[in-house]
């Protein structure tokens, strides 16, 4: 696996980046959010993310074994996936797969991710750029979207794959769902990835984005247009004590949406709560 343990991500069968146990992050995180309506989540859906859980740790796995389809356990879970394409190379361009999953009916794309702590270290840089969505992969975005230009740039390089093996998945198997997961950085590219296609496919095309340990992807327009053609089909699970989440800081003009279902992971308690989240800073 690279970079990162599957441990460091799964717990109680759901993926999350890498928590900072200091006292100091417990007492900002008690002051960035203001928690609105709170709900603590069943089992029953709890365990129904878990087909996406598996996905956004297979994205971990070494190239060869998710082509070979021989990752371990990630893999013997969905034995039946007909995968269709993997790329990146892991370093500039993160691994990614895509493939057709029966049991949800769905083509599905995943993205690797890395590891939290040099995330962390990259997303707290204020000399962080934004770049407007290219219009030619974007095609009609308005110009006043932007995303942090270090996620684009990986993203823009995998597209037109990813297009297109989503495209012959969603022929072959005569479905119109999609679905598109991935922690941490996967989580970024996850969410730009499911903007892109959401451009490129037909109208009908019903999506699902999960994604875990999701930094901050780009500003308030972006956000809003995130929530427009998204709403709560986009989910996104945080730990309670992670700082990934919350970089870029919204004081370098990065936004998370506002109508997307999140759900909260407090480990000390094992407690699952699904949330709106309203930043105060």
């Amino acid at each position: 696996m690279r970079l990162i343990s599957w441990a460091a991500i799964v717990m109680s069968s759901m993926v999350f980046a890498a928590p900072l146990n200091t006292s100091e992050l417990e007492e900002w995180d008690a002051r960035i959010t203001e928690i609105a309506p709170v709900n603590t989540l069943s089992g029953t859906s709890v365990s129904e993310l878990r087909p996406y859980t598996e996905m956004a740790r297979i994205a971990y796995c070494p190239k060869e074994t998710i082509e070979s389809w021989t990752c371990g356990e990630a893999c013997q879970t969905v034995a039946d996936f007909k995968l269709y394409t993997v790329g990146g190379d892991g370093k500039g361009t993160p691994v990614f797969f895509v493939g057709y999953h029966p049991a949800l009916d769905s083509v599905v794309v995943a993205h690797e991710g890395t590891d939290p702590k040099q995330l962390e270290s990259l997303l707290v840089d204020a000399n962080i750029v934004f770049d407007p969505l290219n219009t030619t992969l974007y095609p009609g975005i308005n110009p006043s979207i932007k995303a942090h230009d270090g996620f684009t740039n990986a993203h823009d390089r995998s597209a037109l794959q990813i297009l297109q093996a989503v495209q012959r998945g969603m022929v072959e198997n005569k479905t119109k769902n999609v679905a598109l997961v991935g922690h941490s950085l996967g989580g970024a590219l996850a969410l730009l990835n499911g903007v892109y296609l959401q451009l490129n496919l037909p109208p009908s095309t019903v999506f699902k984005i999960v994604t875990f340990g999701q930094p901050r992807v780009g500003n308030q327009e972006f956000a809003d247009y995130v929530d427009r053609k998204f709403g709560r089909s986009y989910t996104r699970i945080t730990n309670s004590r992670d700082l990934v989440p919350i970089i870029p800081g919204i004081f370098l003009g990065f936004h998370h949406t506002a109508t997307n279902s999140e759900i909260h992971f407090d480990k000390s308690t094992n407690n699952w709560t699904a949330c709106a989240v309203i930043p105060t800073i």
